[in-house]
């Protein structure tokens, strides 16, 4: 005979134990399961963030510029592409979209910000560098790649192109410079350099050419440039001038030009010439000198000189041909003295006096030295003389 055995199953209580053991050990697993994901993201939004930036930086040293600077790199992520992103997607691991900018007006840096779960910024600023988190979003920012060995083609050494944007220093040095070739230079503060190539120099402060031993009043001149500032070049029609600013709301105060070949021209109300050492008056050495009005210690020279400047002595007679002398500014005169009369005054002749005048012949005067006299009838004569004729220039 065959025995059937009873199997017995779970009771409900068992059961009901045994759910509630199994929920307690899987609600302590969730949330470390959560955590691991969240950092999971973390880590990927890290790491493709950081891939966005390399990949701007790659591109500007292909192409000059950040991708789209054109807008303000809004759309760099479509610029850049499948080229420097392979498959990169825009979305963020926590469903965001990756957001891009630059300043096209100074584009000295490139930032990437992505919204995350807020407990999750801390995480990236900490994970990335030049990072900052602003509530749930963080913005990672990078400077234009000056250490990347592709920078010559945004700086070329070898001058085969200019640069295309402008170069912010960040109030920071350039150090070590030759040569500064330049159209304009405006500075704010002092310019100091060894030479100084430039087709405009403006400054609000000092400039200085720098070069041997200082001084208390500045650098000194680059001892090879023979202590010389050169101005123009060799520019057709070119006028070259320095402009001394005292004081404000004034084009200059004082002016000095190069405006025709051989001359320099001084706009100042006064020039002084001081001696080097002492201080005094100084001396003045020149070809030809014009000023409206020259003093000496105070004094005009008009009026210390007279009007008439002696220029030359010739003695002759009568009918002789004396030169008129070169005056610049004043006009040429002629004082006639005579020195041998001959009169007639006998029973015969009656004296009745002399004369002196000159004939002007243009460049020249004809002297003449007359007496005259009448004889018994009351006829006219006149006989000629000698004396001196004193040339002179008179000035008004």
């Amino acid at each position: 005979m065959i025995i059937l055995k009873k199997h017995q199953g779970f009771t409900m209580v068992e059961l009901l134990i045994t759910l509630f053991l199994g929920g307690m050990v899987t609600a302590a697993m969730v949330p470390n399961y959560a955590d691991e994901w969240n950092e999971r993201r973390a880590n990927i939004a890290a790491a493709e963030v950081w891939s966005i930036v390399e990949a701007s930086q790659k591109f500007i040293v292909d192409n000059t510029t950040w991708p789209d600077q054109a807008n303000n790199c809004a759309g760099a992520f479509a610029t850049l592409g499948a080229a420097y992103l392979g498959g990169m997607d825009a979305t963020s691991p926590w469903g965001t979209t990756y957001t891009t900018s630059c300043n096209n007006a100074n584009p000295v840096s490139f930032s990437v910000s992505i919204a995350t779960s807020g407990q999750y910024a801390g995480f990236l600023v900490n994970s990335l560098p030049a990072t900052t988190a602003s509530g749930a979003t963080t913005t990672t920012t990078v400077p234009t790649p000056s250490g990347l060995p592709g920078l010559q083609a945004l700086l070329p050494l070898d001058g085969s192109r200019a640069m295309t944007g402008a170069l912010d220093m960040g109030n920071n040095n350039i150090n070590n410079v030759v040569n500064l070739s330049a159209i304009n230079v405006t500075a704010s503060n002092n310019v100091t350099s060894p030479f100084i190539d430039t087709t405009d120099l403006r400054s609000t402060r000092n400039v200085f050419w720098a070069g041997g031993t200082s001084t208390s009043e500045g650098p000194l001149l680059k001892n090879d440039q023979g202590g010389s500032i050169e101005l123009g070049g060799t520019q057709n029609n070119s006028t070259s001038y320095i402009d001394f600013h005292r004081s404000a709301g004034q084009d200059f105060n004082t002016r000095i030009i190069n405006d025709l070949d051989n001359r320099l021209t001084i706009r100042a109300n006064t020039t002084r010439f001081l001696n080097s050492s002492n201080g005094s008056n100084g001396r003045v050495e020149a070809g030809t000198i014009t000023a409206d009005s020259i003093s000496v210690n105070g004094i005009s020279i008009e009026a210390r000189l007279p009007n008439y400047v002696h220029k030359a002595t010739y003695f002759g007679a009568s009918n002789n041909i004396v030169p008129k002398p070169t005056c610049n500014g004043g006009t040429p005169k002629v004082i006639i003295i005579p020195s041998y009369i001959q009169y007639r005054n006998d029973a015969s002749n009656n004296q009745e006096g002399s004369d002196t005048w000159a004939d002007d012949l243009g460049g020249n005067w004809r002297i003449n030295i007359k007496s005259y006299f009448s004889d018994a009838l009351g006829n006219p004569g006149e006989i000629n003389g000698a004396g001196l004729a004193n040339t002179y220039c008179y000035f008004n």
